[in-house]
């Protein structure tokens, strides 16, 4: 599909969910249903707002309730994403992937949405996580087989731009042992 097909598509979608389609938000990553633009220069003011006030820097931690288990028990993840930058991270959300050997099982977050794949998940926070903030998502996996499965997480958010990418990523790996 060329650029043009591309925001074709895009023009009839809301991806920031403030009920402006694409083509109609002078602000499309951040939602801004009132479309403020005070200035006059196309851009909405939610935008200009989050662009002027700093960048966030997102750090991602994770733990297992175990570091051994066995097949056919659960294995349960604590992942917490904090912003030591100098402004709010507009749309924060934490990513996982493990090994097929393992299944999830469930996700959930205070102040987000959750959803899973076989061997993902994805956890989207409701709000702008404020400097200093942090913000936790519980993921609970199974274990189907004997291995080590080692769990890939990535934090990210909306724009501005993270301003140290470098501690976006964690991993924790989990030992499971036949019965």
């Amino acid at each position: 599909m060329n650029l043009k097909g591309y925001l074709d598509v895009m023009k009839d979608t809301d991806d920031d969910g403030d009920g402006v389609l694409f083509s109609q938000d002078n602000c499309f990553d951040v939602p801004n249903s009132d479309q403020l633009d005070t200035d006059g220069d196309g851009a909405g003011d939610a935008c200009q707002f989050v662009m002027a006030s700093g960048t966030p820097d997102l750090q991602v931690a994770a733990s297992a309730t175990a570091t051994t288990v066995t097949v056919d028990s659960n294995i349960i993840l604590q992942v917490t994403l904090s912003n030591a930058g100098s402004s709010a991270a507009p749309e924060p959300a934490i990513v996982g992937s493990f090994p097929a050997f393992s299944r999830s099982v469930s996700a959930e977050s205070p102040g987000g949405t959750c959803s899973l794949g076989l061997t993902s998940f994805s956890c989207r926070r409701t709000t702008p996580l404020a400097p200093g903030g942090s913000w936790t998502a519980t993921v609970t996996l199974r274990s189907v087989r004997p291995g080590v499965a080692t769990l890939k997480l990535k934090g990210f958010s909306g724009l501005p731009l993270d301003a140290n990418l470098a501690d976006n990523e964690a991993s924790v790996s989990v030992m499971a042992n036949a019965p």
